[in-house]
Order: C-alpha cells, then structure tokens, then sequence
C-alpha cells in the first residue's frame, strides 16, 4: 500500500568438513547456536559456527536450569546496602540488592545471572520475590520503630510485564503496608515508549504508595521532556560520574540544580574515597 518496509535477516552457518559425520539433529542446534550469535551481535549479519559458541551455548542453557530451580528453591537472598544523609551522615535508607546463594559456587553477584534471567523471562519471578522481600523489609523496620526508604530496582522487562501492577497492588493492600517508604527503581531506557502511558502507570503507582526513583541517571535515555511528566521523587547519580571527579563536577552540578528544580532528593552512588564525600558536600548534594 505504497509503505516502504525493510527487512533485515540473521543468518547462523554450520560449516561441515567433507567426510565429518554429523547428525540432522546436531547441525541445526549448531545453525541456531549461530543464529543467536548473530542476534547478540547486532542483527542483518551472517555469523559462522564455532565450538566456543556451542561451549557458550551449554552453559547458557545450564545456567538457565539452574536459575529456574534457584527460584523454586528460594536461593535468593537481599543484601542491603545503606543510604546516607550527606550533612548528618546519618542512615536514611538502604537499597536491596539481589544475591543468589549457589548451593557449590557460594554467593553470586548479580551480574553474572540478571543479564540471563532478562533474556529468558525469568526476571518476571525474580523481581517479584525482589519486591517481596523487600516490602517485608520495609514493614519488619517501620514495625521496629525505624524510618527508613526502602529502595529496590524493577528491571525494564519486569515493568513492562502484565502482572506487575497486580504485584504492586497486592503489596500496598497490607495493613500495615508503609505508604512513600518503598522506592522503586528505574532506569531511563524503560522510559522508551508512549510517555502518556508510562506517565499514567507511574501515577497509578505513586497514588499506590510507592515512590518512583530514576537509576543510573544521565547514562540512558536523557530525554528532559520526562521529568515534567512522571512524578519523580529521587534521581541517582551513577557511580561511573563519581569515579570521574573532579571531570564530572559539572555534570553532577548540573543534576543536583536539577534535582532541586523539581523537588527530587538526588543521590550519588559509589562514594569511595574522602575525596569525593568532601566533594559532594562542599556542593550540597543531598544523600
């Protein structure tokens, strides 16, 4: 109908030398092996088998075993990392941090098992314990007498998921559910898409209870025309611009005037050195 519509292909080849014997079976699993080594790559490429692919493969597929029994089984454990008052040094909150407890690898941090649990959909169970968790949390300290932020990442696949509102709401119908102490975490990428409908999910979220956070900010998707529309109550500062100091004064200067524009706490993350603290408190940064 007069639209011009592009196509791309991702080619994986097995290449066979004359006289190796190889199954149908095997060399199309060695043909899709490469077929996703070209998606990983990029897309509209042809990429070529090899035996690392198919070491890499195994172990994909191994881990994903292991991870889907790792979440029947309750290996996931919440560390918490504290949150501090930059003027008082006083603790303020703590964001919860997925670990999973192997049964023989000991404790795994979560770069070596989020990326796989995003691309296979098992993140969708994960942040859900993550949120779980962490609401108890967040309950078992307001119960203690402690007024503490609770903060805890939503990954993009988890927020575009269908029961992830129902999540939130079943949460926030507990009694003693500790309304504006439950952050959730997200990063500029999920903010891709329809900004009507994402401003209206996350107005539905804030009348929930539930404070909106953006992580890692100025590393994603920076389009400004957002921060008028979501109801952001903390903006984080990637680490990667506090490592940069003093470089990266002027970006961070630039965040924190942004920050008290629109009445956000802004938070730095990855604080080192003295260096740096004395930094962030000679230019008034909030936490």
């Amino acid at each position: 109908n007069g639209q011009i519509c592009e196509i791309s292909a991702s080619i994986g080849t097995v290449w066979v030398k004359s006289g190796n014997k190889i199954s149908k079976d095997e060399l199309m699993s060695d043909a899709d092996v490469a077929l996703y080594a070209a998606k990983q790559s990029g897309r509209n490429r042809i990429t070529y088998y090899c035996d690392d692919m198919g070491d890499a493969a195994k172990a994909r597929d191994q881990l994903e075993i292991e991870l889907t029994a790792a979440i029947r089984n309750d290996e996931f454990v919440l560390h918490y990392q504290p949150r501090l008052d930059v003027t008082t040094g006083r603790v303020v909150g703590a964001e919860g941090l997925v670990r999973w407890q192997h049964p023989t690898r000991g404790l795994v941090m979560p770069d070596d098992f989020i990326p796989t649990c995003e691309e296979t959909g098992l993140i969708e169970d994960l942040g859900r314990m993550v949120l779980e968790r962490g609401c108890a949390q967040a309950i078992s300290w307001q119960n203690a007498g402690l007024d503490l932020i609770v903060s805890l990442n939503v990954s993009p696949r988890q927020f575009s998921d269908d029961n992830f509102m129902t999540v939130l709401s079943r949460l926030a119908s507990q009694p003693d559910f500790p309304s504006g102490k439950i952050e959730l975490e997200i990063t500029e990428n999920v903010l891709i898409g329809d900004h009507l409908q994402i401003a209206e999910k996350l107005q539905l979220i804030s009348a929930m209870g539930y404070r909106i956070a953006i992580d890692d900010f100025g590393t994603g998707y920076s389009n400004l025309s957002y921060i008028s529309r979501f109801p952001l109550r903390c903006l984080k500062i990637d680490q990667s611009f506090i490592e940069q100091l003093p470089e990266s004064g002027p970006i961070i200067r630039l965040i924190l005037t942004l920050g008290q524009q629109i009445g956000a706490v802004v938070v730095c993350e990855g604080v080192e050195t003295q260096e740096q603290m004395d930094w962030l408190i000679d230019h008034n940064c909030s936490q």
